[in-house]
């Protein structure tokens, strides 16, 4: 399977790939500067979060960064 430029600068793998030699950071930051302006297509939505009764929760350190 060829890795498609969707796959390779994926940002959920992009660190990955430039650690493995796949692409450079300036590549990337290449293409994410290159990347057009999608605001006219977006919508804003409001989100009403309800409390249920969930506390003492702790994050689960992963190593993945956002």
């Amino acid at each position: 399977m060829q890795m498609t430029d969707e796959m390779l600068y994926d940002t959920r793998l992009v660190e990955r790939h430039i650690a493995r030699g796949f692409t450079t950071r300036e590549a990337y930051v290449a293409r994410l500067t290159d990347l057009k302006d999608a605001e006219a297509r977006s919508e804003s939505i409001k989100v009403s979060v309800s409390n249920v009764g969930v506390t003492n929760v702790r994050a689960k350190i992963t190593g993945e960064h956002e």
